[in-house]
């Protein structure tokens, strides 16, 4: 890289000191990495998008991202849209669509909870990564001192209708599920493995329990082997499991 080019990087690194909601962000890294050497930066909760990076070395791939939750924060999919890809994301929540319209312009964002029901009842939390559809983890949440913002109604809809609209000139790829404790709800709504849709993905991420033990005897794991996929790696957070 020659020395014109650096200065062009530095210039536009340094601009970002001038753009106070960032403040917060810079401030963070430096106190983390102290600016001293290269490193390694993830979105999601348990690093997920560095193991996909890894595995899944595919350029333009395509993803179905259920439980989206943000274009940013906490996202799985933010690394391969970066690299390239581009998918559908999937979540309950109506008020997440302009975002992903501002950051994901190549994705198309879907307003659903994921199961067979026409329509479910969605509880929102201030802290939106745990609003959920399930009524135990509802309950739990609040035990544990999370406060609901509002309960809505939100259309539903199938795994196997979200799969089969997939383009038909693309390969899915990855099916990322992560719906706080919906996920075995929406597994089921796929079929099962003597009736499933024509265009299955290549890779499952689903959230599992920690512990490759509990994660493999969990419901929705052991649901996606039937379906005919291996064990790929089992992460702090989730599974990843690779179609046969």
């Amino acid at each position: 890289m020659s020395n014109s080019e650096k200065f062009i990087r530095l210039i536009k690194a340094a601009l970002t000191f001038f753009i106070p909601k960032r403040w917060g962000i810079l401030v963070e890294t430096y106190e983390r990495t102290k600016f001293n050497a290269p490193f390694t930066i993830s979105y999601s909760q348990g690093a997920e998008d560095l193991a996909l990076l890894h595995f899944l070395r595919k350029q333009n791939g395509f993803y179905i991202d259920i439980g989206a939750h943000h274009p940013n924060r906490f996202s799985v999919t933010r690394q391969l849209y970066d690299a390239g890809w581009s998918g559908f994301n999937v979540d309950a929540n109506p008020d997440l669509r302009g975002l992903f319209v501002k950051w994901r312009p190549r994705d198309v964002f879907l307003n659903f909870a994921v199961g067979n029901q026409s329509e479910y009842k969605f509880t929102r939390f201030h802290e939106s990564a745990i609003s959920t559809i399930n009524q135990e983890w509802k309950e739990r949440f609040v035990k544990e001192g999370n406060q609901i913002l509002d309960e809505i109604t939100v259309p539903g809809i199938s795994m196997r209708a979200l799969l089969e609209m997939t383009p038909s000139d693309t390969d899915l790829d990855l099916v990322n599920l992560d719906i706080e404790g919906g996920d075995f709800e929406a597994l089921r709504s796929l079929g099962s493995a003597s009736n499933l849709p024509k265009k299955m993905p290549e890779w499952f991420l689903c959230e599992s329990p920690q512990g490759v033990e509990e994660a493999l005897e969990s419901d929705s794991v052991k649901f996606i082997i039937t379906l005919g996929y291996k064990p790929w790696t089992v992460l702090s957070m989730s599974t990843l499991l690779r179609r046969n």
